[in-house]
């Protein structure tokens, strides 16, 4: 009784969109490092420029 369970499971683990999580991870990880890049670009061209 546990195969058609198992089978079910991987047929919705096999139809995950994978395009959409990397994005989304992705952007995730973009948002979370943007204070580091405002800092870094403070430093090469003024803080009245990233303002």
């Amino acid at each position: 009784m546990d195969a058609p369970n198992k089978v079910s499971r991987l047929q919705l683990f096999l139809s995950l969109p994978i395009d959409c999580l990397a994005a989304l991870m992705g952007g995730t990880i973009c948002l979370s490092l943007s204070p580091i890049f405002i800092r870094l670009s403070e430093y090469e061209i003024g803080p009245n420029a990233t303002i």
